[in-house]
């Protein structure tokens, strides 16, 4: 078979005819699968440079996952693809070796300051409202494609200031309090459940407030103890989601008026509803920000 590329449409038929030939790739990930079907159902799929590569002997060398959705989606479905044919299997050894361009990449393409911590935070404000974080079930490894990450920008544009805020953290509480990433979707949140309120309750969270709030001063010393015994053993005690969620009931606390006497993660429970707060909507996005 001489090589050839072409772009093709792509039916689930067809698909399925060329996967008879997965027989020398590593192993598939139905999460990448799911997240591809995901953007092919929102309409963000895009021809790319990214070829679907097979052999000579119709072994798929490249494209496992994009040939996997589209073999399972309805028959009568087409998908356009850059399609390489009559290739060398040796190919393998060269594809998917470089390094991916992330969404702070392309963030700091477009300009924006701080890219690298703004698209760190922006994704902690997607998975919340997606309600991602309030799922018990929710699968692993799963998250928001560029273009609902630039949608959730769109819709907070008051991550830039608050990653701004973040960013003017002194070091000692970036570590105590952190991780920054947090800190930043956190402050934008709260601002957006009570501009006021919020900006104390951040405020007083990294010791920069002059309102005393027994609620930031039992995060403090939640979160402070957990880092400082986890840095004298050389690891992380509390994972970045469990800190998220204790900035969540410490904020619940201090909005509805009751002062906790602890903060603590049952082994089930998931990411309580940010009091005050409710996820903007496509049709008007951050109007009130």
């Amino acid at each position: 078979m001489a090589e050839s590329i072409q772009i093709m449409q792509v039916t689930p038929e067809l698909a399925r005819s060329w996967l008879k030939g997965n027989t020398h790739n590593r192993p598939l990930h139905r999460i990448q699968v799911l997240n591809l079907r995901g953007r092919f159902e929102r309409g963000e799929w895009r021809l790319s440079n990214d070829a679907i590569t097979i052999a000579a002997d119709g072994t798929i060398v490249n494209g496992q996952h994009r040939l996997t959705m589209i073999s399972e989606l309805p028959n009568g479905a087409a998908v356009s693809l850059l399609v390489m044919t009559g290739t060398d299997l040796a190919l393998q050894q060269i594809i998917d070796i470089g390094r991916k361009r992330s969404f702070g990449n392309l963030l700091s393409l477009k300009g924006e300051t701080n890219a690298t911590l703004l698209a760190a935070a922006t994704a902690w404000v997607g998975l919340y409202d997606s309600g991602t974080m309030q799922q018990r079930t929710a699968p692993r490894g799963r998250a928001d494609s560029f273009e609902q990450l630039f949608a959730v920008l769109e819709w907070h544009p008051g991550l830039r200031p608050a990653v701004a805020w973040a960013s003017h953290v002194n070091r000692v509480d970036r570590f105590l309090m952190g991780p920054i990433s947090v800190l930043a979707a956190m402050y934008d949140l709260l601002q957006r459940a009570d501009l006021d309120k919020g900006h104390a309750f951040m405020e007083a969270c990294v010791g920069e407030g002059i309102e005393r709030i027994p609620m930031t001063e039992l995060l403090r010393k939640r979160l402070s103890a957990a880092r400082l015994i986890g840095n004298q053993r050389n690891q992380v005690t509390i994972p970045p989601t469990t800190t998220f969620n204790f900035y969540v009931k410490a904020w619940n606390g201090y909005y509805n008026d009751r002062n906790l006497t602890r903060l603590q993660m049952g082994s089930d429970e998931t990411t309580p509803k940010i009091a005050g707060y409710e996820p903007p909507l496509k049709e008007t996005p951050n109007a009130k920000s």
